[in-house]
């Protein structure tokens, strides 16, 4: 992306500015949507692993040096999975 070519402290920022209030965004949307959502179900657990995930999920932001996919590891596992 647009980011790829800066270092890791600039790619941490430009998260920051750009991605960080729409994680926030969807955080506040994730925890009002839960208080709509029955125990129990799909959506509760769905909803509940990926609040209970946040700060994995959303670690990309403070660290320029982390992807914000596993898209290279994907890439190097598929010769083994396409093998099985």
């Amino acid at each position: 992306g647009e980011l790829k070519g800066l270092s890791s402290e600039e790619r941490s920022a430009q998260r920051r500015r750009l991605a960080k209030p729409l994680w926030e965004e969807l955080h506040q949307w994730l925890s009002l949507e839960r208080r709509l959502v029955p125990d129990g179900g799909a959506t509760a657990k769905a909803i509940d692993y990926t609040l209970g995930h946040w700060a994995a999920l959303t670690r990309h932001l403070e660290d320029g040096a982390v992807a914000i996919d596993n898209n290279h590891l994907e890439r190097q596992i598929k010769p083994w999975a396409m093998g099985r």
